[in-house]
């Protein structure tokens, strides 16, 4: 029950500022009138900010928490803060805007492949029009992570740099809980009022919470599992099929899921399969991959053979299982198998700009 009591207490607190029932503490009574373009709105969040003319085409993902309302002025629909804390104007006044990970360039090069795979060369046989076109580009150090986005990404994102010295430290940002502080008080009759109607009110919800809750009766798990109480959606658990596959999810703060996880060294036999040992689970290969009981080693599957035969190269004579790329995938960089659009040599062709 001590836990109530806590709870009441912040309860409290959070009620007199968020209703206004202390005149002092009222952020709604005196409120300052609003500039051009403006409204009053009672309650806004930290989380996402008000958008600036920089920031208009950027999305922002907030945490999946409730934050204390924040009653102040916002730009009206259509309009933007021309900067922080700037007045709201519209946005044919805020002029061009990119979107994450880009800057507007007055003369932007057309023939300049931002793609992960070129890291900035110039496109072969690309002429550059001769007046000069204003348009987004890629931050420097930025590239597109896949052909067919507009999305530019620190380079450590791009696949051949995630595991080199470089990128190793790098540190993917998270967003961070927004903090507030509440003062205190002098009305207690107030107060004691609150305190009553709160501490019956969460007593009530922990009892409704405790039926329905599945952390406090944990469901029986099956073999080789064993009870987690927060797992996230992402990274999702391993299959035998998806073992060696590596998974990035968003830098984002994900809302728990209670449920039964495999122990260490076990996997699903497919999505919510029994958990397996390893040896049960027989080879796995990675993404893009497939295992073949019979492998050619004499196959060239980088993205510049595409397949051909390795000039003076013999099978052996049994025939050896393995992992090779599947049907239309081909090495990039002798490294990971890719569709063969992410080949250089097709990325440009007709078939791959479809």
């Amino acid at each position: 029950m001590w836990r109530c009591a806590v709870l009441s207490v912040c309860c409290v607190s959070l009620a007199m500022a968020q209703l206004g029932l202390i005149d002092d503490f009222d952020p709604y009574s005196n409120h300052e009138a609003c500039g051009p373009n403006e409204y009053f709105e009672r309650c806004t969040h930290d989380c996402p900010p008000e958008k600036t003319c920089e920031t208009r085409k950027i999305g922002i993902s907030c945490l999946d928490v409730i934050t204390p309302c924040i009653p102040k002025c916002i730009c009206k629909e259509g309009f933007y803060r021309k900067s922080p804390g700037g007045e709201c104007i519209s946005e044919e006044e805020c002029g061009p805007a990119c979107g994450e990970g880009e800057e507007y360039k007055d003369c932007r090069n057309p023939c300049v492949d931002e793609s992960c795979d070129a890291m900035g060369s110039l496109i072969p046989n690309c002429t550059i029009p001769e007046p000069c076109e204003p348009g987004c580009a890629c931050k420097e150090g930025f590239y597109k992570l896949y052909n067919f986005t507009s999305i530019c990404v620190p380079k450590c994102y791009c696949r051949q740099l995630r595991d080199t010295p470089e990128c190793t430290n790098f540190v993917y940002k998270q967003t961070q809980a927004p903090t507030f502080n509440i003062r205190i008080a002098d009305n207690m009759w107030k107060c004691a009022l609150l305190l009553s109607v709160c501490y019956l009110g969460l007593a009530a919800a922990q009892e409704l919470s405790e039926d329905v809750n599945p952390s406090y009766f944990p469901p029986a798990c099956g073999e080789n599992e064993y009870f987690e109480k927060c797992t996230h959606e992402c990274p999702p658990e391993k299959t035998c099929q998806t073992r060696l596959i590596t998974v990035y999810c968003p830098a984002v703060v994900m809302p728990c899921i209670p449920k039964c996880v495999c122990k260490p060294g076990y996997y699903r036999n497919g999505p919510g399969g029994p958990c397996i040992s390893e040896e049960e689970c027989g080879p796995a290969c990675r993404e893009g991959e497939e295992y073949k009981e019979c492998r050619n080693p004499c196959v060239d599957e980088s993205c510049d053979a595409m397949g051909s035969l390795i000039p003076g190269c013999k099978s052996p004579e049994t025939c050896e299982p393995g992992c090779a790329c599947r049907e239309g995938f081909y090495k990039l960089y002798n490294f990971f198998c890719v569709p063969k659009c992410y080949c250089p040599a097709l990325k440009n062709t007709p078939e791959c700009r479809n």
